[in-house]
């Protein structure tokens, strides 16, 4: 009978070859594959309204959207957007602190918590309980992730945080416009200054952590 650590200790070194090699192309083909991954993003996206039907259950986003409404935030409504068609989507908006929120599941990722604002010159401001992804953040922004934390943890969070000055003011009546312009702004950004070799090794280090 094969012994159970000796296969368990080889399975081990594989994996860390695998991930190793991961690292290293990366550092190698760190621009290219960057260019890549931003030729894939859409420039821009359109959130197209749904139902409740496009969540797999109610747990996996009721729970959190409640949390949220808790916290003053109003419901908007749930969207799939065409030009990323896993994403799903539980829209909200905090009118008295220009906030959006919003519950999103991507079937390989899960489910996170994103609470963001826009600033009158330009900026932006993001809290979420998403794994840090390893990109720089842009300049005059704030972004952190806080993966794990509550909802009532990541309202409080942005509230203390967020960079004190004039912020762009939302409404249930524009959220999807300020959504989708959020996303537009944000992603021309990282595509004018692009992705560089060391943040592709940030990644795909974080990755194999």
């Amino acid at each position: 009978m094969p012994d159970v650590r000796l296969l368990s200790a080889a399975a081990l070194a594989l994996i860390l070859l695998l991930a190793m090699r991961r690292v290293i192309l990366a550092a190698v083909l760190g621009k290219k594959i960057g260019a890549a991954t931003l030729a894939r993003q859409p420039d821009r996206i359109q959130l197209v309204p749904a139902t409740a039907t496009i969540w797999p259950s109610l747990g996996v986003w009721e729970p959190r959207a409640l949390r949220l409404q808790a916290n003053g935030f109003v419901f908007v409504g749930h969207y799939t957007i065409p030009e990323l068609p896993e994403i799903r989507l539980a829209l909200h908006v905090n009118p008295a602190e220009s906030f959006l929120g919003s519950v999103v599941l991507h079937p390989r990722v899960g489910t996170w918590v994103e609470i963001s604002c826009r600033h009158t010159d330009g900026t932006r401001d993001s809290f979420g309980t998403l794994k840090p992804s390893g990109l720089d953040t842009p300049a005059g922004c704030v972004v952190e992730r806080l993966p794990g934390a509550s909802v009532d943890d990541l309202v409080q969070r942005a509230l203390l945080h967020r960079q004190a000055k004039p912020c762009q003011p939302v409404a249930a009546s524009n959220a999807v416009e300020a959504y989708q312009t959020a996303y537009a702004e944000a992603t021309a950004q990282l595509k004018a200054r692009g992705i560089s070799r060391r943040e592709v090794v940030k990644v795909a280090s974080r990755r194999i952590a």
